[in-house]
This record gives structure tokens, sequence and C-alpha cells, in this order.
């Protein structure tokens, strides 16, 4: 699906660029306005595909095996920037493994607020928890207790979709501009 955003939103800008040119706009307008545009279409278009990865990843861990798994260690790691470091036990097919994860946990914020979200992880996740482990089949060490893409992948992803579409409504006003001058 990136790969047909990317193709797409690059045909459209050079589209417009082409027109743009081929009509002798550009001389009319400022410069700078139409190359501002075309590199936040070029930047929105990168940050979404950068994510493709990540979100087909992402769903696939949906499909993964699960199992159960304990809790082992739950506590607040960091001095300026806190986070949880929650390490669980679980067992494949007679192969004991663990694994320490911080659940995706925003490494911004202010330090109250990161300690106050730690705090509340640790909290939900005490050791002795039963929790369910969702692992990769072909490797059985890669697990998570959280699956599905981050909200990370999903604030990226919104930023280069509003970044590309200021570009295209930033051409689209150029070649609006063009016309109305014609007109």
């Amino acid at each position: 699906m990136a790969h047909v955003l990317v193709i797409a939103s690059a045909a459209i800008a050079i589209l417009i660029t082409a027109v743009l040119f081929k009509k002798s706009v550009l001389p009319e307008l400022p410069a700078i306005l139409v190359i501002f545009s075309f590199l936040l279409i070029v930047t929105g278009t990168w940050m979404i595909y950068s994510n493709e990865e990540a979100i087909e990843s992402g769903m696939a861990e949906r499909s993964w095996p699960s199992t159960e798994g304990v809790v082992i260690r739950s506590e607040i790691a960091g001095i300026r920037a806190y986070h949880p470091e929650i390490t669980f036990r679980y067992n494949v097919a007679g192969k004991v493994c663990s694994l320490t994860t911080d659940l995706g946990t925003p490494g911004f914020g202010n330090r109250n607020s990161r300690l106050d979200t730690a705090r509340r992880i640790t909290a939900n996740f005490p050791v002795g928890r039963r929790v369910t482990v969702h692992y990769d089949p072909d490797s059985p060490s890669h697990a998570f207790i959280r699956i599905g893409p981050s909200w990370q992948v999903f604030i990226k992803l919104s930023v280069g979709i509003i970044i590309m579409g200021i570009g295209l409504i930033g051409f689209a006003g150029n070649f609006l501009h063009h016309i109305k001058r014609q007109h």
C-alpha cells in the first residue's frame, strides 16, 4: 500500500510541476513556494513510506501464536528519562525464554509525566502476573505482550500525511492561482 502511495504522490508532484513549467506559471509565482511544496510532498511521502515495514510487522504480530507467560521483574528504570522495564518469562516447545520490554513507552514529556506513566505501567504488570505472550513462530525469542503497530508508528504516519497534504495544497494553490490569472 505504501508503495502505491509513494508512486502516486511522486507522480502527482511531477505532473503538477510539469504543468506549471509548461504553462510558464513558475515565473509568475514565487519559485520558493513551488520548491517548498515539492519538498513537503517528498518529506511527507518519505515519512509514510518509512513506516511501511513497522505497520506490516505490527499487523503480522496479530497472527502470531501465543502462550502464557509470567512477569518476573517489574521496575522503573532511568534517572531523568524514566521508563518501565518489564521482564517476562514464557515457554515455547519446551524452551524457556525471557524478554525485557518498556512496552513502547514514549520517551518524551516532562520528568513527572514519564515517572507517572512508568509507575502506572509497573503497577499493571506486578511480579507474578500472568500475561499472554505473542511470539514469532520462526524465532520464539522474539515476542511481545502488546501486539500491533505502536502508537509511534501512527503518529509518524499521521505527521507524514499532514506534511504531504500541505505540500499538495501548496501545489494546488499555485495551480489555481495561475488559472484565476488566466481568466
